[in-house]
């Protein structure tokens, strides 16, 4: 991929300012870059996602290349082309991990799940958007999917702020409400990135330990992807999604469901409430120990012949290393226990909107939703509400005055 600065314009007339002897024409150079010898050139677009590891590495060695050509330094260390050589190799195994798990799914071998959360939507949403919306904040609207690797498709969960959080609890309840709905074989496979407070942390490794324990599954794999380079079906959906959302109006969430479920042939949306999220961290964590350098691993394996046990790994070509998940002195019957937790959970609270956010709607935002929206998207706040805005805004004046004054 070349940097997204170039263009084939620009490419054109580096070649001919560097190859002053041949002389050819820009539609000349046009045919070469799209012959066959050429296919593996590419501009990056501008708005890919780029991987941080891999750009540090390569700003180092370009400054040593640099540096080397203009006399400064006499050669490359070998550790830092090793560096990036094995970082993307790692992310290339995983890559092809993916897909061939992609093909056992659709072969209907296994069960392959890939779930992740996109950037939050917001409401309202104005495809002719008005100046004042856009340095407002708006209502924020979580979107997280879930997609069956054999079929590719997505089904789309939609949650208002005030409803949830976004954390561990929040995402195995999504991904348990889906489990149900689905006929899942009796290997388990399930794919999401590296986001440590959402994903990869220790409440969620116990949600597959539990499910091998209850026999939900006879065995089940969480596989996270290489940071940097965790790109997958569902940021294929999301961006979709994306595409109808900003050229459409929306003032419920509602109306994201359906641009989320219309967006793509493969497309589904589910609008929850905080009713459907449980405290599973409360339910499983008295069973459970944590997975100790977590953070070092990338694959997770089980069984219910085992379900305590979880067995990892770093990296594809690592072995595989057993990791006792309960604490000792367990009782033998633990299985029924949890089970019986499980049964019985307690739904999340909801979090709710600032009394802040509340007033601001109400006071700025509202005179741009429908009237027959207005009341839902923009209630009116309470006395008692303005009257904790109006105090705590007061002290932040305050501080800031004081803080002025003392400079």
């Amino acid at each position: 991929m070349l940097p997204a600065c170039h263009s084939v314009s620009l490419l054109a007339s580096m070649c001919r300012k560097d190859l002053k002897k041949m002389a050819f024409s820009r539609s000349a150079f046009y045919r070469i870059l799209r012959n066959d010898v050429c296919k593996h050139i590419k501009i990056r677009s501008s708005g890919t996602d780029m991987c941080s590891a891999c750009e540090r590495v390569k700003v180092e060695l370009r400054s040593l290349y640099q540096k080397k050509a203009v006399g400064l330094t006499d050669d490359i260390p070998e550790l830092i082309p090793d560096e990036l050589s094995r970082h993307i190799n790692l992310a290339r195994a995983a890559r092809m991990d993916y897909r061939a798990d992609q093909q056992r799914a659709g072969e209907g071998l296994i069960s392959h799940f890939s779930f992740d959360f996109a950037q939050n939507l917001t409401l309202p949403q104005c495809a002719d958007q008005p100046g004042d919306l856009y340095f407002r904040s708006l209502r924020n609207v979580y979107l997280f999917g879930i997609v069956d690797e054999s079929k590719n498709i997505q089904t789309n969960y939609l949650v208002d702020e005030g409803e949830i959080a976004k954390g561990a609890n929040e995402v195995i309840s999504m991904v348990w409400h889906y489990l149900q709905t689905e006929t899942i074989k009796s290997e388990l496979v399930l794919n999401a990135d590296n986001a440590v407070g959402q994903n990869k942390n220790n409440i969620l490794m116990r949600f597959p330990a539990w499910s091998c324990a209850t026999d939900f599954c006879s065995e089940t794999e969480i596989k996270f992807m290489v940071v940097g380079h965790t790109h997958f079906s569902a940021d294929a959906d999301f961006g979709h999604i994306k595409r109808k959302y900003h050229r459409s109006d929306a003032y419920i969430i509602d109306h994201l469901a359906d641009i989320a479920a219309t967006s793509a042939e493969s497309d589904k949306a589910v609008v929850l409430s905080h009713k459907n999220f449980f405290n599973f961290t409360s339910a499983l964590s008295q069973f459970f120990i944590a997975v100790p350098k977590i953070a070092g691993k990338h694959y997770f394996k089980f069984t219910s012949d085992k379900p305590w046990i979880t067995t990892v790994k770093s990296d594809t070509d690592a072995d595989w290393e057993d990791i006792s998940l309960i604490e000792k002195g367990a009782p033998k019957n633990v299985t029924d226990i949890i089970d019986a937790r499980i049964k019985s959970l307690k739904c999340l609270p909801p979090v709710g909107i600032s009394s802040e956010k509340k007033v601001d709607f109400y006071d700025k935002i509202r005179v741009f939703v429908p009237k027959e929206f207005k009341n839902i998207l923009c209630p009116e706040p309470s006395e008692s509400e303005r009257a904790e805005v109006k105090i705590a805004r007061s002290k932040k004046r305050k501080t800031k005055q004081e803080k002025n004054e003392c400079q």
